[in-house]
């Protein structure tokens, strides 16, 4: 049985997307070093929230969110509420790894680096394709998310 998508799975997607079809690579996003993606992602996560009790406010918040440098209006392409959210996340790890890439350090609160290694390792006992026993156990089998999160994770506490 596959493995059903989940929103990592999406906004992955949805990333690989914005990077093969609309050319938004590594150099591109690094034009925007002022918070730009992260503006748009806000208004892309808030457009569909005007069916709450803040309608009347939310109607016109993405206009004054949206990033006014070095960004055209011709980018702003809502489209249905969960398509919305798969660009906001999209954009939100587009600028996570313009700043890692930027020299960015995560301050870990104390015990959280340790915390998290000891869960992504206990979900790799359980979930991750290393235990099948047809993989090095020695080695990440770099096809699930558990592995991928891991090795992500030990090189932000090497560095």
């Amino acid at each position: 049985m596959p493995t059903p998508m989940t929103g990592v799975h999406l906004i992955a997607a949805e990333r690989a997307r914005q990077i093969k079809d609309e050319g938004w690579s590594r150099t591109h996003d690094d034009e925007h070093a002022h918070g730009e993606m992260a503006l748009a992602a806000a208004c892309y996560a808030v457009v569909d929230a005007e069916a709450t009790a803040f309608k009347g406010f939310l109607d016109d918040l993405w206009g004054m969110l949206w990033p006014a440098t070095n960004w055209s209006i011709k980018w702003w392409k809502p489209k249905d509420p969960l398509r919305n959210l798969i660009r906001a996340g999209a954009l939100i790890a587009a600028e996570i790894d313009r700043r890692l890439g930027a020299g960015e350090k995560l301050e870990p609160r104390r015990g959280e680096v340790e915390d998290l290694i000891k869960d992504l390792l206990a979900d790799r006992e359980k979930t991750c394709f290393c235990t099948d026993p047809t993989y090095d156990r020695k080695e990440a089998c770099g096809k699930c998310d558990a592995c991928e999160a891991f090795d992500a994770l030990t090189t932000l506490v090497a560095d």
